[in-house]
């Protein structure tokens, strides 16, 4: 699992974001929010690429400075009220109407060692990036992890291959039916590659978007 860090408060956020709204906002529906994913392999070869990469623009409709919150509004009909975090510095420097835009980009790359690959260890690494005093509001974060799972048990009938985590946690996964599997990926070390990255940005509206 990727280590907490303060990207924890922007994917948070964006979650926030994309629920439907409390209850007291009877009207209001959750922010529109635009999901791309793509998944790419080797026929023949295990392992894959996964990317997903949500998107989401809305308008500032209100501001409550003593709560911290704005009110944001996507011009679709969805209205949520969230709070800022502290980590998203000038605050004050929020205006109605100003356009929010944040983008989330996550990608997992699998990979199976050859079997005389030496062991690797589970890490990670974050950055972390926050507008200057006086800017708009803004943040850029990314992180990394990457974990290592040995194949410990192989279904031929199911096409399943179970994986043991340095933890102890043991998951049994489905092998694409391209790939030929048998007893020989048993002991066999599955390295996984984690990479998250997430952008906030407060602009002012220009003349022409008003």
């Amino acid at each position: 699992m990727i280590s907490k860090t303060i990207c924890l408060s922007a994917v948070t956020l964006l979650v926030a974001m994309s629920l439907t709204a409390c209850k007291e906002e009877k009207v209001a529906q959750p922010l529109d929010v635009q999901t791309e994913s793509a998944v790419a392999f080797v026929e023949g070869e295990a392992g894959r690429i996964e990317r997903q990469v949500t998107s989401l623009t809305a308008w500032v409709k209100s501001i409550d400075t003593e709560a911290r919150t704005i009110t944001l509004d996507d011009h679709k009909g969805g209205v949520k009220t969230i709070d800022v975090p502290q980590e998203a510095t000038n605050f004050d420097q929020i205006k109605v109407g100003d356009k929010v835009r944040m983008k989330l980009v996550e990608e997992m790359i699998a990979v199976l060692s050859d079997a005389d690959a030496v062991p690797t260890k589970s890490d990670a690494a974050s950055v972390a990036a926050k507008a200057a005093e006086g800017e708009k509001p803004g943040m850029a974060v990314a992180q990394q992890a990457l974990l290592s799972a040995k194949v410990v048990a192989v279904d031929t009938e199911n096409h399943t291959a179970t994986l043991k985590f340095e933890s102890g946690d043991e998951k049994t996964v489905t092998v694409r039916d391209d790939v030929k599997i048998d007893d020989s990926y048993i002991g066999r070390e599955v390295l996984i590659r984690l990479t998250q990255a997430m952008a906030i940005s407060i602009e002012e509206v220009t003349p022409a978007e008003k």
